[in-house]
């Protein structure tokens, strides 16, 4: 599942407001191409969560060239820091969403995504290394990613933490 940010951390609250505005105006179907209006003004202001947001609304949409901006727009956030997007750009590598599956690839993004903070990507690297199958298994970086996400807040690192072999 994709990371969609529900809140924008952006310097200018004019931003941040009309973010929120964008937002919720997603939870309503007959109002998405407003949002989605929205959503492009601010990414083109460099509102990095807008940029996130309208990814996602794009690879959930029917229309082919859509999908092929989302991978484009998570990079752009990306390359501005959030870790929404690179963690979106592993997901996708990870499970091939409009691209070939490319576990290595999805890997760096992870790890750059939990290295800048996403629970997420915490969580998803503990998967891969507890199970070993994309690199060696080693439950002991495994637990210690699964303990960053639970700490950063997300309940399934916390739960994976518990369940997770308890020799390395």
């Amino acid at each position: 599942m994709m990371d969609r940010p529900l809140a924008s951390a952006n310097d200018d609250s004019d931003i941040r407001n009309a973010f929120a505005a964008a937002r919720k105006l997603l939870d309503d179907p007959e109002h998405m191409e407003d949002a989605i209006t929205e959503l492009t003004a601010l990414a083109d202001r460099g509102c990095s969560e807008a940029m996130v947001c309208l990814g996602t609304v794009y690879l959930e949409g029917e229309d082919l060239q859509r999908k092929d901006e989302a991978a484009a727009l998570f990079k752009k956030a990306a390359d501005l820091g959030d870790s929404g997007g690179m963690r979106n750009l592993g997901y996708m590598h990870a499970v091939g969403i409009h691209t070939e599956k490319d576990k290595q690839k999805a890997i760096e993004w992870y790890t750059r995504s939990a290295n800048a903070g996403n629970p997420r990507a915490q969580c998803n690297l503990g998967v891969i290394y507890n199970h070993g199958k994309y690199v060696p298994a080693d439950h002991m970086e495994a637990v210690k990613w699964f303990s960053l996400s639970a700490m950063n807040g997300y309940s399934r690192g916390q739960t994976n933490r518990n369940n997770a072999p308890k020799s390395g």
